[in-house]
């Protein structure tokens, strides 16, 4: 739904504003402690009690938290006053995230590349599936004997953190603190044993401290080579008068759950509220839920619990003050069967019997640091790890695990060889150090998202996590590698320094995507990761903010559950592509060193814009890279407080040589303005930038200055540059796409850029601004600005390009033009042209992978391959029919497949257009029998059919629970029946009738 939309329903209905959905101010929590015991063996339902210590702000007779589909056992609220609350530890983490070795590292850069994986990672890809087959023994024996039995990982999880007793094991910035235990038994026999709600009883989390926790000196002494032990000091409690709460009120709306006592809490006194509760493990792959699988060779189902907090989920699984600038630290406890394992945020300190159920265990973690409540993850299941053999740093302490079902336990290692390396070479260039001892990293059966940056317990959908040399496509080597290199950069940004608020989610997701592409290439150097990735951004954000319902990079909104809407590509790719527009502009040294002060003046806080900019403004004016009569908050206001980007018009005087520059926004469809009259929608229509002009021209052929050589005021109509090229030279503006905006000339340097790009010399010109003169060409004719003739005159030179990059942007257009174009009677000439342009890049790259063929390459033939069938060129369909049938005559097809891993997609549904109810029965056998980690390219293929019936009985079985098609995977069997020409109407109808049925 657009902000429009949005906008009209909250005048009509009377929507609160934002603050109505958020927290009062008054009560800031320190400290919980979480104690849950979940049942996956008789039913779903997990039970707990929270113990929260906070302060106030200023008098008050209520506490309001949050608290989401759980019933609150009220009788046994309870509210104490406290003399003495739980310690902060902050300076203790600081001191660990600024340890000196990361300025060693900085001093001696090699050291932290001495034992580097890029030799381990570069694995063969052209490794036969046979040979891959035969590899599986090998690779199950690799597991057995990397794989620890449920005794052995209690063992090993206590070697993970240390013993105190051990000879030579120190803290890494403290001695260690001896640690109190609850001094009270607990009593759980009806926790998991019954369905309906119980009190729990309130042993589960009280803690009575009887005598002060003794101090030991503290030392600075720091043991390289050892494993880090965080053990946090656990004063003495004394409680006071005890408060007696006189009723809770739930507030469904805003998912407030409401306290209040019998006296007022006052400020300057600190106090522990204890709440008991229980709630119902979910099946929508969000909050606190189960996921079930079948492991290979059987038919039974397997559970497992897993959380997703992020953004406002935490509350579902304990009730707490769930805003991420209320930070706090967490003591997290599991309850849970002794067969299974239970992982959470940090290393594992005990284990202890549940009273009364001698089958099941307590695990007890170590503290957090002080951290976000959408952070906190807990993983309950039998899933198996492997860990590295070695530290790929000489000073590293830290551990790391790979967990995932047995059978696919070996396709970790990509994985596991590049995760180190990554995060200390992050570590190097931002000298900081993250401060977990340890970081699991889950592959999930079923996962809502591509990947979760829980610090210390990163989970991931498998297909993101999992890769075998030899079946895998080298698209999705390049997927995990681009996944890994994101959630590990969240340790920074996110994780150590959060947005103080959803709104400006930008400071994480965008500077996580900037920084995974410089940790993914530190590992992958010859993927030329620095140009490839940035397409992906560049089609999003130049694709979908320029329509009008885009919302500004820092949004308003009014209700808890638009918070989800907010992770979009504006949010993650555009909040990229002005992060990667602020490092040209400012100069990458002063970037650089302004983001490292932003970080290390802002550790385990939070953060908003202005913290960032002015952190950078200093840096920049420092190197003369910004006019010293800007700051740098007014230059970048307009860039994410309001939706869009600028397109510029360059018009140029051939005799004078010169040029006249003006910008307006760019809108795709501008009829949608004639509509909005208010003055809000006309502000948006007329916004201006601050403009970082680069260019160079045909003779100067300079694409490397992206420092601006003048500014574009957002005051001025427009601006003369004096420095234009002779009247037979174009001109060329913003130069590697570094900044944010389209460009459009005057027809004749238009035609000046055709014409190069036409010749043998076309490569002069830098990729990104090949595609950006393609992309700018077809966007423009679709907008009206220019005709179609002149936009696809010029991707005439597309049959001489090699590099996947044009060819993307190109392709991308052709999609929309091929919508277009699907019932009209001029659909074969559309097809005809695009044919001809494919056919030498088909004709040169063909359906197989050539060993140490370059990343681009390897893109390109996915692409160029889909769409040379998709055209109809003979060659491809032939080929991809006698695949598909060489498949369906193995004997054993869910264990051999003949087809490229990387073509499978495009093959499927080419067979399955071409084919009947015998390849479409094949392929979804196939579907029901694969235990594999990707299931997509099957449902793409299967919808491909040209049979009305069987699209509209696919998508029946989408939604039926019954069918064997997982509720991940009913999204993808609408997208693929709905691009299908005869599907859509289908798809159309199918969302109308059974639009809720879909939504459940």
């Amino acid at each position: 739904m657009n902000l429009k939309v949005l906008l009209v329903l909250a005048v009509l209905s009377g929507v609160h504003s934002l603050e109505h959905f958020r927290l009062p101010q008054t009560a800031i929590p320190e400290h919980y402690e979480l104690r849950i015991l979940t049942d996956l063996s008789t039913d779903f339902f997990y039970k707990g009690k929270v113990a929260i210590d906070f302060h106030v702000t200023e008098k008050t007779d209520k506490v309001v938290l949050h608290s989401k589909n759980l019933h609150i056992f009220e009788n046994e609220t309870d509210l104490e006053e406290v003399n003495f609350l739980t310690k902060n530890n902050d300076l203790r983490w600081r001191r660990i995230a600024q340890e000196d070795q990361i300025k060693t590292a900085s001093e001696n850069p090699g050291s932290l590349e001495e034992n580097t994986v890029r030799d381990a990672v570069e694995g063969p890809e052209c490794i036969t599936e046979e040979k891959a087959k035969e590899s599986d023994k090998q690779n199950a024996e690799i597991v057995e004997s990397s794989t620890v039995s449920v005794k052995e990982k209690e063992s090993s999880e206590q070697q993970l953190v240390g013993e105190n007793t051990t000879e030579g094991t120190s803290t890494t910035t403290q001695s260690a603190q001896p640690v109190k235990e609850s001094s009270e038994s607990t009593t759980t026999a009806d926790l998991v044993n019954e369905s309906t709600p119980q009190s729990v009883p309130h042993q589960v989390i009280e803690d009575k401290v009887k005598q002060p926790a003794t101090s030991q000196p503290e030392t600075n002494n720091v043991t390289d080579n050892k494993p880090t032990t965080v053990v946090t000091e656990k004063p003495e409690i004394v409680f006071d008068n005890g408060y007696k709460s006189e009723n809770h009120d739930f507030h469904i709306e805003n998912e407030f759950l409401t306290i209040r006592f019998d006296k007022p809490l006052m400020p300057g006194k600190k106090y522990r509220l204890k709440l008991a509760y229980q709630g119902i493990l979910s099946d929508t792959l969000t909050g606190f839920h189960r996921v079930p699988y079948t492991k290979k060779g059987s038919q039974k189902s397997t559970w497992l619990a897993s959380t997703v907090f992020e953004p406002s989920e935490a509350r579902t699984a304990f009730p707490c003050f769930d805003e991420p600038h209320l930070k706090a630290t967490f003591d997290v406890t599991l309850g849970h069967d002794k067969k299974f394992t239970a992982l959470s945020n940090m290393p594992l300190k005990s284990t202890s019997p549940v009273e009364n159920l001698p089958e099941y265990q307590w695990s007890t973690f170590e503290r957090t640091p002080r951290m976000s409540t959408f952070l906190v993850a807990f993983l309950i299941s039998d899933l198996e790890h492997l860990s590295p053999r070695q530290n790929y740093s000489a000073n590293s302490t830290v551990n790391y695990r790979f967990w995932s079902r047995h059978d696919v336990l070996y396709k970790t290692r990509y994985a596991m060889k590049i995760a180190p390396d990554m995060k200390n070479y992050m570590e190097h260039i931002l000298q900081i150090r993250d401060v977990l001892p340890k970081h699991d990293f889950i592959a999930l059966p079923a996962f809502v998202s591509t990947a979760l940056e829980n610090w210390g317990l990163y989970s991931f959908a498998e297909k993101n996590l999992l890769y075998t040399p030899g079946l895998s496509s080298i698209f999705s080597k390049f997927q995990i590698t681009q996944v890994m290199a994101h959630e590990i950069s969240h340790m920074w940004f996110g994780n150590m320094v959060t947005p103080k608020w959803w709104n400006q989610i930008w400071l994480s997701e965008g500077f996580s995507n900037f920084f995974e592409i410089v940790a993914a290439d530190h590992v992958q150097p010859n993927w030329d990761l620095k140009t490839t990735s940035v397409i992906f951004a560049y089609l999003k954000v130049f694709s979908l903010d320029a329509l009008h319902s885009s919302h500004p990079l820092v949004p308003k909104f009014n209700e808890p559950n638009e918070l989800n809407d907010i992770f979009d590509s504006i949010s993650y790719q555009k909040g990229f592509y002005l992060v990667r527009m602020l490092n040209y502009t400012l100069g990458h040294e002063a970037f650089m060193t302004g983001v490292r002060d932003y970080l290390q003046k802002n550790l385990l806080s939070n953060v908003e814009e202005d913290d960032l900019w002015e952190a950078l403004n200093d840096h920049a004016h420092r190197e003369a890279n910004l006019r010293p009569d800007l700051h740098l908050k007014d230059v970048m206001y307009n860039w994410t407080r309001k939706a869009g980007y600028p397109i510029l018009q360059v018009t140029r005087d051939y005799d004078n040589n010169t040029a006249s520059v003006s910008q307006t926004r760019f809108v795709r469809f501008k009829g949608d303005f004639e509509f909005r009259d208010n003055s809000q929608d006309f502000a948006d229509i007329t916004t201006k930038w601050w403009v970082p002009l680069t260019y160079t021209t045909g003779s100067e052929m300079n694409f490397r200055d992206t420092k601006p050589k003048i500014w574009l005021d957002p005051a001025d109509e427009s601006v003369t540059l004096t420095d234009m090229p002779s009247k037979n030279d174009f001109v060329l503006m913003n130069l590697d796409v570094s900044g944010l905006y389209r460009v459009n000339y005057d027809e004749r340097n238009w035609a000046l850029l055709a014409a190069y790009l036409i010749n043998e010399d076309y490569s002069d010109i830098s990729v990104l601004n090949r595609v950006q003169i393609i992309d700018d060409l077809l966007d423009l004719a679709r907008s009206g600005d220019i005709p179609y003739e002149r936009a696809l005159e010029a991707t005439g030179y597309l049959r001489r390009e090699t590099h996947f990059l044009p060819w993307k942007a190109a392709l991308s257009n052709f999609d929309f033009i091929t919508r277009m174009f699907r019932s009209k009677d001029n659909n074969k000439n559309w097809k005809k042209f695009v044919r001809h342009l494919v056919s030498p890049r088909f004709d040169e790259l063909g359906f197989d992978f050539v060993k140490n063929e370059s990343l681009s390459d390897s893109l390109n033939r996915k692409q160029i391959v889909k769409w040379a069938c998709k055209t109809g060129l003979r060659q491809c369909t032939r080929k991809s029919v006698s695949l598909f049938k060489k498949w369906m005559d193995e004997r054993r097809p869910d264990e051999k497949n003949p087809i490229p891993s990387h073509l499978r997609s495009v093959v499927y549904c080419t067979a399955i257009e071409n084919g009947g109810n015998k390849e479409w029965q094949f392929l979804w056998q196939r579907y029901l029998s694969n235990v594999f980690t990707d299931k997509t390219p099957i449902l793409v293929g299967l919808g491909c059919s040209r049979s009305s019936r069987t699209l509209k009985k696919y998508l029946d079985w989408s939604i039926r629970e019954t069918s064997g098609i997982r509720k991940q995977d009913a999204p993808h069997v609408f997208k693929a029946v709905a691009k299908n020409d005869i599907g859509l109407p289908i798809a159309k109808n199918f969302l109308k009738e059974r639009g809720n049925d879909m939504r459940k």
